[in-house]
């Protein structure tokens, strides 16, 4: 009979299966959206929130402090509501995706070393990370054997992945840590710097929520020189399209600035849209170009 370790890994949604049954019967029934990723630090709640141009098109994921407060209304909501809500189990469900990052742990761990998982979740690659290196207890772990760092910014997700780590029996195989990965010291927070980087904070465009400074930082202050990462690689594709939704949102021509008053204006529609993405905008496109072109590949290991 395969061990509990290896259900998980095989079947991701039986990550902690009581605890996924928490979230259904409990948040599920009290949804609501929340507009930014938020992240516990104390009594403060720490928040992910996308700044957005709208006449320039750039965006940036910021950190911001705000204060948590109760919701009266909902007497009965927690932060697992938020955790219920976000992006976290359609991830544990992408069953490809998921054996992709085991096929590629499985092959790049060929030694002990120390790995760090920067934005770890649940905690699924570090777990996996340890299987394939056979990480002992930390507690028995000396110089020259493999180690595991878990890091973790948002407390909720933090709890459940101590969770999930004792029922799979690898709490004391994997070191946890609830900070962002920006504010890590190595001689403080971890005790040397990490031979591999194992990450999934990539989006559904690839580099936003902050990818490229947080594996810049990772590399200058966290990795060793010349690390193994997984991903690799990634490749982007892009088509040139025609759409009078989008040409709303950005005045690409700055028409504005010649105003008299020099005053910039956002369609009020789409103030909320601007601020985070809350949902899908359906919209018409037509295609300039029948194929698609590749855009640019990189290497995530070499900023």
């Amino acid at each position: 009979m395969a061990s509990p370790l290896l259900k998980t890994l095989t079947h991701p949604l039986s990550l902690c299966p009581w605890a996924i049954l928490h979230l259904n019967r409990h948040s599920l029934t009290y949804y609501k959206f929340r507009p930014a990723r938020a992240m516990s630090n104390g009594s403060n709640q720490r928040m992910f929130q996308l700044s957005f141009d709208p006449l320039t098109g750039n965006s940036e994921w910021v950190v911001v402090d705000e204060i948590e407060t109760d919701d009266a209304s909902n007497p009965t909501r927690s932060s697992t509501v938020d955790l219920a809500t976000t992006s976290y189990l359609d991830m544990l469900n992408d069953t490809s995706r998921n054996k992709a990052y085991r096929l590629a742990i499985d092959k790049t761990v060929t030694r002990q070393c120390h790995v760090l998982d920067i934005g770890a979740g649940t905690g699924l690659l570090s777990m996996m990370a340890a299987r394939a290196m056979g990480t002992p207890d930390r507690a028995a772990a000396g110089d020259g054997q493999g180690k595991v760092t878990a890091c973790e910014s948002y407390l909720p997700m933090v709890k459940l992945m101590r969770k999930v780590l004792r029922s799979n029996g690898m709490e004391r195989k994997i070191n946890v840590i609830n900070k962002r990965s920006d504010e890590l010291k190595v001689g403080l927070d971890i005790s040397s710097r990490a031979d591999m980087l194992v990450s999934e904070i990539l989006d559904s465009e690839l580099l936003g929520e902050g990818l490229i400074p947080t594996l810049q930082n990772a590399h200058d202050e966290l990795l060793v020189e010349n690390p193994q990462t997984v991903p690799y690689r990634a490749t982007t594709y892009g088509k040139l399209v025609e759409s009078t939704f989008l040409w709303r949102l950005h005045d690409l021509y700055n028409n504005e600035i010649n105003s008299s008053d020099k005053i910039r204006l956002v369609p009020t529609e789409l103030g909320s849209m601007l601020r985070v993405k809350a949902q899908q905008y359906p919209m018409h496109c037509d295609s300039l170009l029948e194929e698609i072109k590749l855009t640019v590949t990189g290497k995530l290991n070499n900023l």
